[in-house]
């Protein structure tokens, strides 16, 4: 391991680097002090799973992990609401990401693999699929990265089930107190009931549930709220998949500035045009702008290109042939919300 790692940064001094490691371990478990490791990640099969990001997040010195693997959907009897409870749970537990999996999309459907086989184009359109892309719609709509795990129960102060258990409820929070995403997962069809110290937030409170089967976002009723004293509020229930879980969104008034989306200096970490490795095997100033024009979809059923898309990144703003991409390399500051936008439409699509 030290050798395969020594080597790829030889050659790639740029990317980040971490090692996927076996269930129940983690890349600071195993490898912490080397180097070369620079993010943690959470490998689990545990159903409060939870309960392992929890403990990886409170690791000291603090590394940034995300969630690398655990149950596919269509592998180890997941059910959908369990596919989305170990997507949301990480995320409000200090995860920076989650890797979603499915069978057969994993290995293309190939006979052998549990002696499974099966259509994995199809699978594409799986149900996780479709949750996965509505996951990342909430979260990217708000600033999720400021979120911390609300280990003591401030904001939902009752209702937040049992650690260790499948109903625990998970809240995060942001330090100033304009947002507070709070998910409670499936515990059959009924209305779940919490107990909201509004005082924690900075500002009046408007309050939504989200659909994670649908996307959708209900106003709770009585919303905004004054930002001051305990509040029970109830889940609508039954989400239209035959159980119950939800994602509360509260969200402060005084939230103006932290709502925003990432300032262009962000954002233009999403594209490496001017990678030297590129110049260096491709030429100078190459780019994947005719890569992206001449795509085409690969199978019956791709939604990609999405046309729209690809002018909005250079051809619809009358940008030269490298999409928004300057002579030195960098992709120009007016460009960058329209390569987020094309990034965040193809990911919904996803």
């Amino acid at each position: 391991m030290e050798q395969v790692a020594a080597g790829i940064r030889d050659e790639d001094p740029v990317h980040l680097m971490t090692v996927h490691c076996g269930p129940g371990d983690s890349a600071a478990i195993l490898y912490g002090g080397r180097p070369w490791l620079q993010l943690n990640n959470v490998y689990h099969y545990r159903e409060d799973l939870y309960a392992a990001c929890l403990e990886q997040d409170a690791r000291m010195p603090r590394w940034p992990y995300f969630l690398i693997e655990t149950a596919y959907e269509g592998e180890h009897q997941a059910t959908p609401d369990r596919i989305r409870r170990q997507a949301y749970w990480p995320l409000l537990s200090g995860a920076f990401g989650i890797l979603y999996g499915n069978s057969p999309v994993w290995h293309f459907g190939s006979r052998g693999v549990y002696d499974r086989g099966g259509d994995w184009v199809a699978a594409l359109n799986s149900h996780g699929a479709h949750d996965m892309a509505r996951l990342a719609v909430v979260f990217r709509d708000r600033p999720w990265w400021q979120l911390r795990p609300d280990r003591d129960q401030k904001v939902v102060t009752a209702g937040f089930g049992t650690f260790g258990k499948l109903d625990y409820v998970a809240t995060a929070c942001t330090s100033d107190g304009t947002l507070a995403f709070t998910y409670l997962p499936a515990t059959g069809t009924a209305n779940q009931e919490l107990t909201v110290d509004l005082s924690q937030l900075a500002g009046p409170v408007t309050a939504h549930w989200f659909n994670p089967t649908n996307g959708r976002l209900t106003p709770v009723p009585g919303s905004p709220f004054a930002n001051s004293g305990l509040r029970q509020l109830k889940s609508p229930g039954d989400n239209g998949s035959g159980v119950n879980d939800w994602l509360l969104i509260l969200k402060a008034a005084a939230d103006l500035d932290s709502n925003k989306r990432p300032s262009s200096s962000i954002r233009n970490r999403s594209y490496y045009p001017g990678d030297p490795r590129n110049a260096k095997m491709k030429g100078k100033n190459w780019s994947e702008w005719e890569l992206v024009k001449a795509a085409r979809p690969r199978f019956l059923g791709h939604q990609q290109p999405v046309g729209g898309d690809w002018w909005a990144w250079g051809c619809l703003t009358g940008q030269n042939s490298n999409g928004g991409v300057g002579e030195d390399g960098r992709v120009r500051p007016e460009q960058a919300p329209f390569i987020n936008q094309m990034l965040f439409r193809n990911t919904r699509r996803a």
